[in-house]
């Protein structure tokens, strides 16, 4: 089987509802990830984010980094654990990778490990970060 569409995803989705089949629920879920990253890609590619790891170490770059605990539903500015290589920020809000310069402003402060959102995030919202250590 090749990449399905989100139609034929939902009919896996459906079968394995249905029938128990878990190779069709195992299937659908795999294929809802490659679509998620296929959108991530075209985000960034849309975005110009032009980060390539040739040459840096995986070690240097922090993945999920949690910052939840930092939304109070009055502040726009968030606080990173390190300071970040300006344009390498990736920011999730619930799962969902926002906007450069649309959702968040990039560069807000990348050598004191600060950004912006451009709305203030509502209390319990999720909110994650990846980014290159400077």
């Amino acid at each position: 089987m090749g990449l399905l569409t989100p139609t034929e995803i939902a009919t896996l989705k459906e079968r394995a509802r249905t029938t128990g089949d878990l190779t069709a629920k195992i299937y659908a879920d795999l294929q809802e990830q490659i679509d998620r990253l296929q959108r991530a890609v075209l985000v960034l590619q849309s975005n110009r984010v032009q980060f390539v790891l040739t040459g840096t170490q995986l070690s240097e770059v922090l993945k999920g980094e949690d910052l939840s605990t930092q939304i109070t539903g009055s502040s726009k500015e968030f606080q990173c654990s390190r300071p970040y290589v300006a344009g390498t920020l990736l920011v999730w809000v619930d799962a969902l990778l926002q906007y450069p310069g649309t959702d968040y402003v990039v560069e807000s402060d990348p050598n004191l490990g600060k950004f912006t959102t451009t709305t203030e995030p509502i209390a319990g919202t999720k909110l994650v970060v990846s980014y290159v250590k400077s």
